[in-house]
């Protein structure tokens, strides 16, 4: 509060017009700030004791209606849905309409135009006689100023909600929770594989990941996991040198090794721990050292299922450099094979050959 009065008020309340009852000054209730130097508590907190879905599948669930009116029959994946939810999507729905976290969405018929294809939006333009180009936001403002009553029409049986002021507001601050939670666990793994703490890194993430509504990786059991595999990549990470670095510093090397390591661990193409220097690329550079590491691995697995020979596919791009060009197409024995990128690769973007059996 600007008066510096603080205000008591039921969870339910949020987002809820108010005077303050020290200054009189309208307001809207919201979640309090964390404390400074507080470490950032996970949602569940805030939920304690509330009115909120106490699940972060319900939260996630939620996430869906917050921006743009939503059918929850037309959301992916009922039964995955019904699954984390351990519930009828249906039933969780009625909750948070009952608690005031959703409304009927089918009011705003500039937002629900948005939730079709872009493509969609174009072909009703165009059979008006209307313009095709701007946002979907555009597009959508033009139809409903023109047709109003055929946009309305589009949308008759459908039950389409979205979230409320209060509902919006839950979500905003779940995403934030869930941003915080995630950095943190970033910056766990990235001081473990600074320490060469593999095996450490690699079940941090594991534990990060069981313990998402939707983990990343189809089929992988990550509340099972087996590091093997990635301390292997790890081990080759660590003693990976190549040519296109050899003007680099070691200092530098090591860290372009973690963020190697990083993106593997967490499946990205972007580490979170980017260098600041501006000769190069970091996360380019990153990914050369993933890329290399990963085509040892490969080519050894290669040998042991018995492939004698591969060849080399290029990416076709008109921009590769003159030795990525140069073996397109090429085949080797596999004893004699790359391991990519190839030693004086200078594709501006990084090398992106591919390494496959030619039997």
């Amino acid at each position: 509060m600007d008066c510096g009065g603080g205000i008591e008020f039921p969870a339910y309340a949020i987002g809820e017009q108010t005077s303050c009852p020290h200054c009189q000054q309208q307001l809207t209730l919201i979640f309090p700030s964390d404390k400074p130097n507080e470490s950032p508590n996970l949602i569940e907190t805030y939920l304690q004791s509330s009115s909120f879905p106490n699940q972060r599948a319900e939260l996630l669930l939620l996430k869906q209606f917050a921006y743009f009116p939503s059918d929850i029959n037309s959301l992916r994946g009922l039964d995955v849905w019904r699954s984390a939810l351990g519930a009828e999507p249906d039933n969780v729905i009625s909750r948070f309409i009952e608690l005031g976290f959703l409304q009927d969405g089918c009011n705003d018929l500039v937002a629900l135009l948005q939730t079709k294809s872009a493509n969609d939006l174009k072909n009703l333009a165009e059979t008006r006689g209307l313009g095709k180009s701007g946002t979907k936001e555009t597009i959508a403002k033009r139809l409903v100023k023109c047709d109003p009553d055929g946009m309305r029409t589009l949308f008759l049986g459908e039950n389409y909600l979205v979230c409320t002021p209060r509902g919006r507001l839950i979500v905003e601050k779940y995403l934030e929770s869930e941003t915080e939670i995630r950095k943190q666990c970033e910056q766990v793994v990235i001081s473990a594989l600074e320490g060469q703490r593999w095996i450490d890194a690699c079940l941090m993430v594991a534990s990060f990941e069981a313990s998402r509504v939707f983990p990343r990786g189809i089929g992988m059991d990550w509340k099972n996991y087996n590091s093997n595999h990635d301390l292997f990549v790890l081990k080759q990470i660590s003693e990976c040198n190549l040519q296109r670095h050899a003007s680099f510093g070691e200092n530098i090397i090591s860290k372009l090794r973690v963020s190697a390591a990083e993106m593997h661990l967490w499946g990205t193409n972007k580490p979170s721990a980017i260098g600041t220097s501006t000769d190069f690329d970091w996360a380019i550079e990153s990914r050369m050292i993933l890329f290399s590491a990963l085509g040892a691995i490969q080519l050894q697995e290669m040998k042991s299922v018995g492939i004698k020979r591969v060849k080399i596919l290029g990416s076709g791009s008109s921009d590769v450099c003159p030795i990525c060009k140069s073996v397109n197409e090429k085949i080797y024995r596999i004893d004699a094979a790359p391991i990519l990128p190839h030693e004086n690769c200078t594709c501006e973007n990084g090398c992106c050959c591919l390494l496959v059996a030619n039997e």
